[in-house]
């Protein structure tokens, strides 16, 4: 086996080149890129470019808005505020016209009516305030939340975890009439009255 291994080395010997190219090989050529990519970069540039052009033709083509210089007014007088308003404001009338106008707007007028407090139909007196009697037939009433809104058809509230508005009538009897800003106003049984929301 030697001898066969030792005729090979003195072969390649005698043949310097081949031996080089088998022990050294060259440079591997590395495959580049595929030319359809190149072809979509062309592309893309092609675009890119097309619309630049077609933005700077619309630009152009968009119609300039015309401009009128500011004439300076041909003989502007400027005059001080003070004389103006002396202008403006009248001549007070003389000490004796002014004692006559005096004495006719007393003698012309009336004492101030007295003023008139209008009651609101709606207004109820607060639960607490009722009878203990009428509180312990009226059956437990929690508001769970109450919304408000300027629209009363906007406005909302939850009583025992059920949602009603103006004008129902609760399922546990009363009917709600109206609701307010942080309370509800009711009727059970003829009696009107309000409660707080929490």
């Amino acid at each position: 086996m030697s001898i066969i291994l030792d005729a090979l080395r003195k072969s390649d010997a005698a043949r310097p080149g081949r031996s080089e190219e088998r022990l050294a090989p060259g440079p591997v050529a590395r495959p580049g890129p595929p030319a359809w990519l190149w072809a979509l970069l062309a592309l893309a540039t092609l675009a890119v470019m097309l619309l630049a052009i077609r933005g700077l033709l619309d630009a152009k083509a968009l119609p300039q808005e015309a401009t009128t210089p500011i004439e300076p007014a041909a003989a502007a007088t400027v005059r001080p505020l003070a004389d103006i308003a002396r202008e403006t404001r009248p001549e007070p009338p003389p000490a004796a016209a002014r004692q006559a106008a005096d004495g006719r707007n007393q003698a012309t007028a009336s004492p101030a009516p007295p003023a008139v407090v209008v009651r609101d139909s709606l207004a109820a007196p607060w639960l607490d305030s009722l009878s203990s009697e009428f509180r312990e037939a009226l059956p437990a009433l929690d508001i769970n939340a109450l919304a408000w809104a300027p629209a009363p058809e906007d406005r909302f509230v939850l009583v025992n975890f059920r949602r009603y508005a103006e004008g129902e009538q609760l399922r546990e009897g009363p009917t709600l009439l109206r609701i307010e800003q942080g309370s509800i106003v009711l009727e059970y049984r003829g009696q009107r009255f309000a409660i707080a929301s929490p």
